[in-house]
């Protein structure tokens, strides 16, 4: 079999080609020399189309296993273990804070007090 009529049998399995023909994005001789030099690997062979409609699969199937993911979340749980950490930060907040009756303490109101004043 030819290269000729290789490139043919491969154009007929990609329609998608005939449509770059026709929105004149390649000509009938770039797709050739591109066949013949690189092989029907080549980048320019590829279907965009395709190329979209599998990355919008992608994004679905990313998108339901974020959807499932989020189903499988206990929203009681995380309320419960919220309070908890606020319960804690508020103890130790409380801990932390000096009191205002140890500060009137330990300050005198005069600390030298002369009798002549």
């Amino acid at each position: 079999m030819s290269k000729m009529d290789e490139f043919k049998k491969f154009v007929s399995n990609n329609p998608h080609l005939k449509k770059k023909i026709n929105q004149k994005e390649t000509t009938w001789q770039e797709l050739y020399e591109h066949f013949d030099l690189y092989g029907e690997n080549d980048e320019i062979f590829k279907n965009k189309e395709e190329d979209v409609k599998e990355e919008k699969k992608d994004d679905e199937k990313s998108l339901n296993g974020l959807f499932d993911m989020l189903t499988g979340i206990d929203i009681d749980k995380i309320a419960d273990g919220l309070n908890g950490m606020r319960k804690v930060l508020s103890i130790l907040g409380e801990l932390t804070t000096p009191n205002n009756e140890d500060k009137n303490m330990n300050r005198r109101e005069k600390p030298f007090k002369r009798d002549d004043d």
